[in-house]
């Protein structure tokens, strides 16, 4: 019997809805410029994002980025500094973004820290609404 994703998964992902606003602020080798795109989920051993296809045409499977910044709903900003790489790219015809899964390659404590505080006060702004 095959397992299902969920029973695959070492840890837990907490998901955010496009409408939470969650946005990360990434750097790209390639690119000079930062990336701006909406994070959907995120756990311990990556995250998952999406960008309108016409900006996210020169990611591709295995690049490396590194995440600057989270910002939540109300302009909360944390700096996080962390590496991963794109492990995988969604690309439905049907909609007008790219998603990418990333797995985290360097995650230092510092940033563990921040997390921490950035996801204490996401669910704290999401249940003031």
């Amino acid at each position: 019997m095959k397992k299902s994703v969920q029973e695959k998964r070492k840890f837990n992902r907490i998901p955010f809805a496009y409408q939470d606003n969650i946005v990360g602020i990434f750097t790209h080798p390639g690119r000079q410029d930062k990336i701006n795109a909406r994070i959907l989920n995120f756990s311990i051993q990556g995250l998952y994002f999406t960008m309108r296809k016409e900006e996210g045409k020169n990611l591709l499977q295995d690049d490396k980025l590194a995440l600057l910044e989270l910002k939540g709903p109300k302009q909360t900003s944390y700096i996080v500094d962390i590496e991963m790489t794109v492990a995988r790219i969604l690309d439905n015809p049907d909609l007008e973004h790219f998603g990418y899964g990333c797995k985290f390659t360097s995650f230092p404590e510092s940033s563990m820290d921040q997390i921490k505080r950035f996801l204490e006060s996401w669910f704290l702004e999401s249940r003031e609404d």
